[in-house]
């Protein structure tokens, strides 16, 4: 995929996923409208975060340069994975 294509998968998968996660926050209903929404989150996330890899480390070869801006986001989006990975692997329900 080019650079630009990346750029605009980016930015409407980033989008897609904030409208979900704010539509997880605010209805916590149980229909099956929302327990889809639920196993959606996760996959637009892993889409996001490898979309993301993409867009600003085109180059794996090489360190990359980033401002402390960036580092910053990479930072925290790591965080959110690693977050999201151990509630997919131990289950948003156990107690």
């Amino acid at each position: 995929m080019s650079h630009t294509r990346v750029s605009k998968w980016l930015r409407w998968s980033a989008l897609a996923l904030l409208l979900n996660a704010a539509y997880l926050a605010a209805f916590a209903t149980p229909s099956l409208f929302y327990f889809s929404n639920v196993a959606l989150h996760p996959v637009l996330g892993v889409l996001v975060a490898g979309l993301a890899i993409r867009q600003f480390w085109p180059d794996r070869g090489r360190r990359p340069s980033w401002s402390w801006g960036v580092r910053l986001g990479v930072s925290v989006g790591v965080v959110g994975v690693l977050a999201e990975a151990a509630i997919l692997v131990m289950g948003g329900t156990n107690q």
